[in-house]
């Protein structure tokens, strides 16, 4: 895909990934791609893979380097989910199409679900989200 998408002009313009990312062909290969990559849930801020990043931040912009390796600390957990068996590294698909593949081409959210996950305020929104959700997910 990557070839595909990257011209003669430079290895990965920016132009060119954003351009492919709105033509549909190259949109929906993307969208069923499933990667396997490090979490961020899984290293702290001392690890490896989050040393370039805060020690640019040092040089660069170091009143923000405090703020970055509290969040770093905040989002790790899955080092303590121990039963789980969890490494360093998941895979990820887009959850909608995901659900797309899984589906039997009737409703994936029923009006009662997708009313038990929205405040009460927005229950009158529920038909229009369901109707769009419902329509999205058979597409994919």
């Amino acid at each position: 895909l990557l070839n595909r998408i990257d011209g003669s002009i430079s290895p990965y313009s920016p132009h060119e990934y954003l351009s492919a990312i709105h033509n549909p062909s190259y949109r929906d290969a993307k969208n069923r791609m499933i990667v396997k990559h490090p979490s961020e849930w899984y290293h702290n801020k001392s690890d490896a893979i989050w040393l370039p990043f805060l020690n640019n931040l040092t040089r660069d912009a170091p009143e923000w380097k405090a703020y970055s390796e509290a969040y770093i600390e905040k989002m790790v957990w899955m080092q303590d989910a121990s039963k789980l068996k969890l490494g360093p590294s998941l895979w990820h698909m887009h959850p909608v199409v995901f659900l797309g593949a899984i589906s039997d081409g009737e409703e994936m959210i029923t009006y009662e679900q997708l009313k038990a996950m929205l405040p009460a305020d927005k229950e009158k929104y529920v038909q229009i989200y369901l109707e769009y959700l419902n329509e999205t997910m058979k597409t994919v």
